[in-house]
């Protein structure tokens, strides 16, 4: 019983270190996560919500780079388009561009 419980932990340890790990390498290749404004490798209304506060002048971004990362259209500014592309990629309703996906910069 012990020997089946420490294998089942031990194989647990093991895969969230895989999976920990994979965002990190992709980010340390240059790559960012498409939509990510909070820097927590999740693509989620959180990220829309802190664009929306930061525009709003009530949050300060800890990180303008992770900010940045949510600049779903490109065009070098962080607007409620980009929040309006979030909440759409969320709802699983088509958008044009990569949310959710590693991109090279």
């Amino acid at each position: 019983m012990f020997k089946k419980c420490l294998s089942v932990l031990l194989a647990l340890i093991i895969l969230f270190s895989i999976i920990t790990v994979l965002p990190l390498e992709a980010s340390a290749n240059g790559a960012y996560l498409l939509g990510d404004a909070n820097g927590d490798d999740e693509v989620d209304l959180i990220d829309a919500t802190l664009i929306q506060r930061v525009n709003a002048g009530l949050a300060v971004p800890y990180d303008y780079q992770y900010l940045m990362q949510a600049d779903v259209d490109g065009d070098g500014e962080l607007t409620i388009i980009d929040v309006v592309y979030i909440q759409r990629w969320y709802l699983e309703m088509n958008v044009k561009y990569p949310i959710g996906e590693w991109v090279n910069q």
